[in-house]
């Protein structure tokens, strides 16, 4: 049996991602897995592993775990889902956070994303110049959990589920239809925002606009899933740094029973074939509120897509696939190195992981206090920042 030991900084989606995933794999196997937050992590807990995993390690903690955990002869890997050497200028690159990235990568064997491009920009650093590519298996009981509703009845209701990043996006390619398409439909469509708050108030609107806060990755399922919205928008930008994202958005509106709009772009063109398994939109207003209108009026389309979305999740990203793939690129996984060794004291390492973090709210109070103002710091620094498991 191996040990393998995830350690993520704070509790995000992209923790819970892995959390599920890696449960869907290995629970029951000879594969024994944990996820601590670094900040809690022992010494102990370190010399039991024998493999290591560091979701997006970027922090003074997580390059001195990588490099003693080197030295004791385990078996190191960085794991990443997003291109955070090349963050856009709406994002803070904090620069010692980037520096520790990279020393993380140069103290790892390799690289494991969902991302190719990230595989092929990020490996370099690391000790064995070595990744892996690894899609999200999907469990095929939740897919089993989708009541099948009529699709032709009216309020249609769209649905916006995004980080607060993405206000943006959706300020850039849909507001400006919104009031059209109020027009043409009135009441006959609802629009609600889950996790990201566009300020509409200024419109006025027969349709219902309704907001959700964001919420846990199991909580949020549960209510896609109880709510049976009809159509997901998903725009992104079509640039270098939203090609190395990974289409979690496909997955996760086919989960709850949801058609999707997607931005004509990578990584959605990766898996989204337009009136098949989904809808693309080119990212001009004109062609969101086309397509928009293309899938509220044509009921049988969108539930044929829904259909075939998830025909293609059941066979493409079922757990047993994609983990045979992953323990053939990572067979150390199920055969990890002998490693003996102690890694000692991260005492020092975390003293100073917590005097960077009082850096970070520096950092990220002026930062947001010069593009957003006041308003926006205390909610982004607490997003940034959050301690929650």
């Amino acid at each position: 049996m191996s040990n393998v030991l995830y350690l993520y900084e704070r509790m995000m989606p992209t923790v819970a991602l892995t959390r599920n995933a890696v449960y869907d794999m290995f629970n029951g196997t000879a594969v024994h897995y944990r996820f601590i937050q670094v900040v809690y992590v022992t010494t102990r807990d370190l010399d039991e592993a024998e493999v290591l995993v560091l979701i997006r390690p970027q922090n003074i903690l997580s390059v001195c775990i990588a490099r003693k955990a080197q030295k004791a002869g385990k078996f190191v890997i960085v794991s990443l889902d997003d291109d955070l050497l090349n963050l856009p200028e709406s994002m803070p690159s904090v620069p010692w956070r980037c520096r520790s990235l990279v020393n993380s990568l140069k103290n790892a064997d390799m690289v494991l994303s969902s991302s190719p491009y990230i595989c092929e920009k990020y490996r370099k650093y690391t000790k064995e110049k070595r990744s892996a590519y690894l899609n999200t298996p999907v469990a095929q009981e939740e897919l089993l959990m989708v009541s099948r509703q009529e699709r032709d009845k009216y309020p249609v209701k769209l649905v916006y589920a995004a980080g607060v990043n993405h206000n943006v996006l959706f300020d850039q390619y849909i507001r400006p239809s919104i009031q059209k398409l109020d027009e043409k439909y009135g009441d006959k469509i609802s629009l609600t925002f889950v996790g990201t708050s566009p300020d509409l108030s200024q419109l006025r609107t027969k349709m219902r606009i309704n907001y959700q806060k964001g919420m846990p990755l199991e909580d949020y399922r549960a209510y896609m899933r109880a709510q049976k919205f009809d159509i997901g928008l998903a725009p992104i930008h079509d640039d270098l740094f939203s090609k190395c994202k990974y289409f979690n958005k496909y997955i996760e509106y086919t989960l709850v029973g949801t058609a999707g709009i997607y931005s004509n772009c990578e990584p959605y063109t990766f898996v989204i074939k337009d009136g098949v398994n989904g809808f693309l939109a080119d990212n001009t207003v004109e062609s969101w509120y086309e397509t928009i209108c293309r899938v509220i009026d044509d009921a049988y389309l969108r539930s044929a897509c829904i259909a075939e979305a998830q025909a293609h999740l059941s066979r493409e990203f079922n757990s047993d696939a994609i983990k045979g793939k992953l323990l053939v690129d990572v067979p150390e996984l199920i055969r990890p190195p002998v490693s003996k060794n102690s890694c000692g004291s991260i005492l020092v390492a975390r003293i100073a992981y917590r005097l960077f973090r009082v850096a970070d709210v520096i950092y990220l109070t002026f930062f947001y206090l010069r593009r957003k103002g006041l308003s926006e710091v205390f909610a982004r620094v607490q997003m940034h920042l959050s301690n929650d498991r």
